[in-house]
């Protein structure tokens, strides 16, 4: 998910979020999934993540995520 940040209110944004989790949680579960990720900037993810973890349930992985662009 792609949010516009100068799209409505931080609380319309959120509701979306949550409107989100809830509605796919049913189907995704029933075709096997049972882990989400969600992959943060830094500096959103102090904040928002704060809000996923104490809000929705969400977790912080013990693992870090490492990437490496590769030169075509």
């Amino acid at each position: 998910m792609v949010m516009d940040h100068a799209w409505a209110t931080s609380a319309v944004r959120w509701a979306a979020v949550k409107a989100m989790q809830e509605t796919l949680a049913a189907p995704v579960a029933a075709d096997g999934v049972d882990c989400a990720y969600v992959w943060l900037e830094p500096r959103r993810a102090r904040g928002f993540g704060r809000k996923l973890m104490e809000r929705l349930g969400w977790s912080r992985p013990v693992w870090d995520c490492y990437q490496r662009k590769v030169n075509v």
